[in-house]
């Protein structure tokens, strides 16, 4: 079983994907650089419950 921490990445790029985002699209959505996004997806940056509420309601 996985930790909460492994399936997070995961999870957002399987929604991007399912969405037929890139990453750059959902950096915009987000405001941020399309490389602090990819770092979320790899798992190396925590993302923060900011930018999970704007994901939420995007």
């Amino acid at each position: 079983m996985k930790n909460a921490d492994a399936v997070w990445p995961e999870r957002l790029k399987f929604l991007r994907k399912s969405n037929n985002l890139s990453q750059t699209d959902v950096a915009g959505v987000l405001h941020c650089s399309q490389a602090a996004y990819g770092m979320y997806e790899l798992g190396k940056r925590k993302i923060s419950a900011d930018k999970l509420m704007i994901l939420a309601q995007y």
